[in-house]
């Protein structure tokens, strides 16, 4: 069994303004919409990028139970300021074949579209009893978690961009001719 969702928000920052967000995995938490990671460790050393690790300290919701996972997760992507993409292994005797999360960037009329992408593939999960309802539930859960992940980016990032420009900040030459219309 494999979920998929995607999610979009159209963001008044650069490219450069939204990935320095999205693309400081330390900072997760913060923009989580799920609210289910407490923490992010990095376990590699160096910068972020292809094959840096890292743990996300998580508490969710699973049959109806609150449990405290650490999750295991590689960049498998990093293409600054254009993507960012991470496998995740959660510690649980009963976790999916692979998680699979993307963010995408693409400039869109002077601001930045951001995609969020995520892919579950349950594997032998799928065939656990009751399975299907509680991967129905958590489906919801996850993606609704994504919309408001979004929302909380675009805030940061269109905060972060006024106070650059109330303190009299110059905006990135992209939006020399959009100015006027923010």
């Amino acid at each position: 069994m494999l979920f998929r969702d995607r999610r979009e928000i159209v963001i008044r920052a650069s490219l450069d303004e939204v990935f320095a967000i999205v693309g400081d995995v330390p900072r997760h938490p913060e923009f989580a919409g799920s609210g289910e990671i407490v923490r992010i460790r990095m376990v590699s050393q160096g910068p972020i990028g292809p094959g840096a690790r890292f743990e996300a300290e998580e508490e969710s919701t699973l049959l109806g139970m609150r449990q405290q996972v650490v999750a295991t997760s590689e960049i498998v992507a990093y293409d600054p300021p254009r993507l960012i993409s991470w496998i995740s292994v959660p510690a649980s005797p009963f976790r999916p074949e692979r998680i699979q999360w993307w963010f995408r960037l693409i400039p869109t009329d002077g601001h930045t579209r951001l995609i969020h992408d995520v892919e579950i593939d349950l594997g032998p999960m799928a065939e656990l009893p009751y399975r299907p309802i509680n991967a129905a539930q958590r489906a919801q859960a996850i993606a609704e978690g994504m919309g408001r992940t979004l929302a909380q980016v675009k805030r940061a990032a269109e905060t972060a961009r006024q106070r650059k420009r109330e303190s009299g900040e110059r905006p990135p030459a992209m939006y020399a001719m959009h100015e006027g219309e923010l």
